[in-house]
């Protein structure tokens, strides 16, 4: 199942090419607005000896150094975030062209060259979750980052093999243990160990940020499962309503819509404009992209206090399932929950599983339980498989929003420890569950054929 989402963005020449050209912009920390971006990777000792025993990582800074580019930005790192020596310091010698003597005295310098050169290999593309339409979220974010709503509000629709890592607005820094060892991961263009990017500030929880991670630059949308579906502009629009008509109909063949929208006069949100009663922004793209953000559920870790609610799911699923296969199913008596209780208290504090819990209003309405396994010894994936047996939510017309949002999150962890792929068990009667997962662009892979032995 795609989802969709938006991107706020200043009418400019850039824009007009990324939406002739059909490109998007993988931008480093060093454009972005927030200075927060920079303080969640900092030098640790343990990183700093294992710097000076590589020359691995020398020989990369040695040649970037030589770029102008990266020039720029560690003289940029330096002058923001670290003391005035130490940028009057990098600043002389790069303008002198004295590069080396940088890396010939490691430990004076590593911070600031360790941090460049991470901030240097991620590029990062951000989205927003449809719901900010819901309240005033999106005028501010319209406002902050369209230029006083001079710009354009571009609804993309993803792929939902394109993994989408959420942002987590808890303002923690980041360890930097194994940081050399992510940075040369980055440069190499893998990005599955990229929590270092998702942590900012509490105070920008409203944009429900989405981020997709390639190599700094401007690449085709299609390459990453991004497609243009809708442009929204206000009445402060800088450009020309024809321009975007123009471009929808010759480059989008009619395939784009191109709105209007403007404030309510009685609730903190966009509405559209020119369109009976002036539905919501948000109501007007569940009617035409036929999603419901009523459904968005939080999805966060399992917890203790969880388990007798995901026992009660499981029973319901458990009992359900005994009426398909009577005797593979069999109920074993109240001890079953007991002793499924018990086992999902042990998970919790087991490193090779992943369990998250779904909310909403307060209330647990789905949960998925993973499991990291290497593939038998005569195959290989490339890497680690996510194992889901456990996964159910309150009711089947859940699947569709619930469901898909517990098994995106699960996948962007699993990967991020080392999984290529996913495995997740139905039952062959289980036909909403089924039907949620081909949509998911889950194949069969084996079926069990299951009999009694007389």
């Amino acid at each position: 199942m795609n989802k969709y989402f938006v991107k706020f963005v200043p009418w400019n020449e850039r824009t007009i090419e990324s939406l002739i050209n059909k490109t998007i912009k993988f931008s480093t920390v060093f454009e972005f607005n927030d200075f927060n971006e920079y303080r969640y990777i900092s030098p640790g000792n343990a990183d700093i000896q294992g710097y000076l025993k590589n020359n691995g990582i020398k020989e990369i800074l040695s040649l970037e150094l030589y770029n102008s580019a990266f020039r720029q930005n560690l003289s940029q790192l330096a002058k923001e975030r670290y003391s005035v020596d130490c940028y009057n310091e990098i600043h002389n010698l790069l303008k002198s062209g004295e590069h080396s003597k940088l890396l010939d005295q490691n430990e004076k310098y590593f911070g600031v060259l360790q941090e460049s050169l991470a901030f240097f290999s991620v590029g990062i593309f951000c989205m927003s979750d449809l719901e900010v339409f819901e309240d005033d979220s999106a005028q501010l974010m319209f406002a902050h980052y369209s230029r006083n709503l001079e710009g354009l509000a571009l609804i993309y629709e993803i792929n939902s093999s394109t993994s989408l890592p959420t942002v987590k607005y808890d303002g923690s820094n980041i360890s930097s243990s194994g940081l050399v060892k992510r940075i040369f991961n980055w440069y190499d263009e893998k990005y599955s160990d990229i929590d270092d990017f998702l942590h900012k500030s509490p105070k920008w929880s409203y944009e429900k940020e989405k981020r997709i991670f390639a190599k700094p630059g401007i690449k085709p949308a299609a390459e990453h499962g991004i497609e243009l579906k809708a442009i929204f502009y206000t009445s402060r629009f800088k450009g020309r309503k024809l321009t975007l008509k123009n471009i929808r109909e010759n480059l989008y063949y009619g395939n784009v819509l191109v709105e209007k929208i403007c404030p309510s006069l009685s609730k903190p949100c966009f509405v559209m404009e020119d369109k009976k009663k002036n539905p919501k922004t948000s109501e007007f793209m569940e009617k035409h992209f036929g999603i419901n953000h009523h459904y968005n559920a939080t999805i966060r870790p399992s917890h203790s206090d969880d388990i007798n609610t995901l026992v009660s799911l499981s029973y319901i699923k458990r009992r359900d399932y005994e009426k398909a296969q009577p005797l593979f199913w069999r109920y074993a008596g109240s001890h079953a929950e007991e002793s499924q209780a018990k086992w999902f208290r042990e998970l919790l504090a087991h490193k090779d599983y992943i369990m998250l819990t779904a909310e909403m209003e307060g209330k647990i309405v789905g949960f998925i339980i993973g499991k990291l396994m290497p593939a038998p010894e005569v195959y290989d994936p490339g890497g680690l498989t996510l194992i889901v047996d456990d996964f159910c939510v309150k009711t089947e017309d859940l699947w569709k929003s619930v469901g898909a949002e517990l098994i995106a999150e699960i996948k962007a962890i699993a990967k991020s420890k080392g999984a290529v792929q996913i495995l997740v068990v139905a039952g062959h009667h289980d036909n909403a569950k089924c039907n949620f997962l081909r949509n998911q662009e889950l194949t069969i892979a084996s079926e069990w054929f299951v009999g009694g032995i007389i």
